[in-house]
């Protein structure tokens, strides 16, 4: 029995060549494994385009524009998805109409257009300000004590 047991431990010791089949098997579909992995990770990259954006407005608000429009900040960032994305578009009027606000143009007519140019969207982003309104005097009148 003593015997038995010893040659137990030594073959458990010494796999033999099935053991290594296995082993490389296993190593094998490991392998596999983590090159399925990098190519669901490859595919799974944003692969939404960069996309161009054109604002066509007077001088007196278009650095304005293209300082603070969400649309015009991201436009050169490639992980923008197409929910996103359009959010961003459906923003734009409401953001222009209070950018302008801010210089005095309260009635600005905004218009967006999106189109595709060599396979890269192109946002083309129209405003009008109207008139800018100038306060010209102030008049202030106190009423009781002012501390």
């Amino acid at each position: 029995m003593a015997g038995q047991s010893n040659q137990q431990a030594h073959m458990a010791h010494d796999p033999g060549p099935r053991a290594a089949r296995n082993r490389a098997g296993a190593a094998a579909r490991a392998a596999r494994a983590v090159l399925a992995g990098c190519v669901a990770a490859f595919f799974a990259l944003p692969a939404h385009a960069k996309y161009d954006v054109d604002i066509d407005a007077p001088r007196s608000v278009r650095k304005l524009l293209k300082s603070h429009l969400d649309i015009a900040r991201f436009a050169k960032r490639d992980d923008i998805s197409e929910d996103q994305f359009d959010f961003l578009v459906t923003a734009t009027p409401q953001q222009v109409r209070d950018l302008t606000a801010t210089a005095g143009y309260f009635s600005p007519v905004v218009r967006t257009d999106v189109r595709m140019r060599d396979g890269k969207r192109d946002v083309r982003i129209a405003v009008d300000p109207g008139p800018q309104t100038v306060v010209s005097t102030v008049d202030l009148t106190f009423k009781g004590p002012v501390d």
